[in-house]
């Protein structure tokens, strides 16, 4: 491909890129390592996004909190590629209703899989009772895992977004699948 048609290409897919942004209301999409210094940037770019929409404080606060606990789940659970780096997904966007929503991703060993659907099916089928229970007995339980964290991520996000977790695997790599998951934030 020459020069001139590689730039051609870039640009096409570029303004696909930005249509497709437009059209399904994403505020920042970011795809790459998520370092402390990148974090730093998401949480600048996020806020004056959120500013910029007159978003309230406590919507705010939700979106921070929720945007660390899946930031915290890409660093601490996710599988690096064959390079060596840390694949991850995060993207705060709009739905239809005018709610926030985001949808956080990473690379998973294939094992990992059923473990994963068991329990965000699990999760997903508790009411805000039973999750406010079950978050008090992982408390109790107080076992730290492996990769440094009790268990809290998920029921946390669910608890601060009052919402359910969708999520998709894709195959990526042979032992490695993406795992994607979307939590919408109610006001």
């Amino acid at each position: 491909m020459s020069e001139d048609n590689q730039f051609l290409s870039i640009i096409e897919e570029t303004y696909r890129f930005k249509e497709l942004m437009h059209r399904n209301r994403l505020i920042l999409m970011y795809t790459d390592v998520i370092t402390s210094e990148t974090l730093e940037n998401l949480v600048s770019i996020t806020e004056d996004r959120l500013s910029s929409r007159n978003t309230e404080t406590r919507v705010k606060k939700k979106i921070f909190n929720i945007m660390m606990e899946c930031v915290q789940n890409i660093t601490r659970h996710g599988q690096k590629h064959n390079l060596g780096l840390l694949s991850s997904i995060f993207i705060l966007g709009k739905d239809a209703e005018e709610r926030f929503f985001i949808v956080s991703g990473n690379n998973v060993k294939r094992h990992e899989k059923k473990q994963l659907q068991n329990r965000l099916d699990r999760l997903n089928e508790m009411n805000s009772d039973e999750l406010h229970q079950h978050y008090l007995e992982v408390i109790d339980d107080g076992e730290i895992s492996a990769k440094g964290g009790a268990g809290l991520g998920f029921i946390d996000i669910m608890r601060k977004s009052k919402s359910k977790i969708q999520y998709h695997f894709r195959e990526v790599e042979d032992d490695d699948l993406f795992f994607v998951y979307k939590v919408s934030i109610q006001g």
